[in-house]
């Protein structure tokens, strides 16, 4: 959800503020957000935060579809309109991903403070060594549930260290 607090603080490691529809910098933020710890890029919001109004649903899932077609491999997104002050912001929210992603020229960033950053050489494999890994404890499992633990009953043991009931 989009906050008033999300627009003052300004772009961050989190947050990216795209005044326009621009598939170049749009497609490089999905791939920094995948590669580091997601995030979420609005568009139609100015550097200050504002939102500018220049930005239509149907224009910005164009560019949409076109950045996640420019990602290797695709990035997994989920974006939504929300109206502020009678302007439309688009929210296109990224999760962090298990795979290293990179765009259809070879290049590879991460997201670092406010910055999208191409990384090079040994940092990529860093980066591939620790995606490979994955984190499997941290990712969600679609459709599960947590576990409803019931405390069981064991069967007792009798004096002779079979089991059975106590009188048998």
């Amino acid at each position: 959800m989009i906050t008033s607090t999300v627009l003052r603080s300004g772009p961050s490691q989190l947050v990216e503020y795209l005044p326009e529809a621009d598939v170049d910098a749009l497609s490089e933020t999905l791939v920094a957000f995948a590669n580091s710890d997601g995030g979420t890029a609005l568009l139609g919001v100015d550097e200050n935060g504002r939102p500018n109004g220049r930005v239509f649903p149907d224009e910005a899932e164009v560019a949409l579809r076109a950045a996640e077609a420019r990602c290797r491999p695709s990035v997994q997104v989920r974006w939504e309109q929300v109206e502020m002050t009678g302007a439309a912001v688009v929210a296109v929210h990224v999760a962090r991903s298990t795979e290293l992603h990179s765009l259809g020229d070879g290049r590879v960033l991460v997201r670092m403070g406010a910055e999208n950053r191409p990384l090079g050489g040994e940092a990529i494999r860093q980066l591939a060594a620790t995606k490979s890994s994955g984190d499997f404890e941290g990712e969600a499992v679609p459709g599960a549930t947590a576990p409803i633990w019931t405390k069981r009953s064991s069967p007792s043991l009798s004096r002779s260290g079979k089991s059975g009931s106590a009188s048998g």
